[in-house]
């Protein structure tokens, strides 16, 4: 059978010297089948690229499919989302026509893009000595990134320090926020004035 719907099915047997020829006929139903679909839902890691769920199985060419981008339709209060770009979980869902043979049908799934680990991140912009004075020393990194497609907004991390104030080795730590998680640090030496000569920022 090719499409659902009542189906009659019909017997006859020929009549003979013995019997007579008879025929009987039964009538059922055929029911929709439902789409072998399901998301591709690989987890992705953010950089900084817009990413999407995609829908996977046997459709057939013409079968009408529509993702479904209603926040009030949504479960968990994860609004339905296919496209994303930043870290976080999302909730997507798709909606496929019936047609003669199967059966309409949405189909859900989350999908996860996880932050960016920032622990082989490259800081610029922090000489290797400062000098000596007493009060802490804060150096502001110029520029942090991952590679030459990916850098950091100063937003994207939270800047501690540790023993910057009095002479030695001093350490600046960038912790990930939002698109990115982990730590990178970076040390430099307090001196005191003359005692090593100056050297720019890397």
């Amino acid at each position: 059978f090719t499409k659902s719907g009542y189906v009659t099915i019909e017997a006859s047997l020929a009549s003979n010297e013995t019997y007579n020829g008879t025929s009987n006929a039964i009538s059922f139903y055929v029911d929709q089948a439902y789409w072998d679909t399901e998301f591709e839902a690989e987890p992705v890691v953010y950089d900084g690229e817009l990413h999407r769920i995609e829908l996977k199985g046997a459709l057939e060419p013409d079968v009408y499919t529509e993702y479904i981008e209603d926040d009030e339709e949504s479960e968990g209060n994860i609004p339905f989302i296919h496209m994303a770009t930043d870290a976080g979980t999302y909730s997507a869902a798709v909606y496929v026509e019936a047609n003669e043979r199967y059966a309409g049908e949405i189909t859900y799934s989350d999908w996860l893009i996880e932050p960016r680990d920032l622990s082989d991140a490259a800081i610029t912009g922090i000489a290797e000595r400062y000098t000596y004075t007493g009060i802490a020393i804060c150096p502001i990194p110029e520029e942090v990134k991952i590679n030459d497609d990916l850098y950091l907004n100063p937003n994207d991390y939270a800047i501690s320090y540790a023993d910057n104030t009095e002479k030695g080795t001093a350490t600046i730590t960038l912790t990930g926020k939002g698109n990115f998680k982990g730590s990178v640090s970076k040390t430099f030496e307090i001196k005191t004035k003359g005692s090593v000569d100056p050297i720019k920022p890397e």
